[in-house]
């Protein structure tokens, strides 16, 4: 539920040969909330899975660091 999810904060940029041409690596920090309940781990893993698909479909992000 989009009102769960409370910030987005960009934290760490880095562009280098490493990476290749026109191509970032970022580094975002993402804090859920629900008022009136606690969230589960696996609620914030449902509401972030959709978020990572909607960036990997509509802007070819590459998701990396995640087990």
């Amino acid at each position: 539920k989009a009102y769960e999810l409370e910030r987005v904060e960009l934290f760490d940029v880095f562009a280098g040969k490493k990476l290749g041409e026109h191509r970032k690596s970022m580094a975002y920090r993402f804090t859920y909330r629900n008022p009136k309940k606690t969230l589960t781990d696996q609620a914030v893993e449902k509401m972030h899975g959709k978020i990572e698909s909607r960036l990997v479909e509509t802007l070819s992000a590459e998701i990396v660091g995640r087990n």
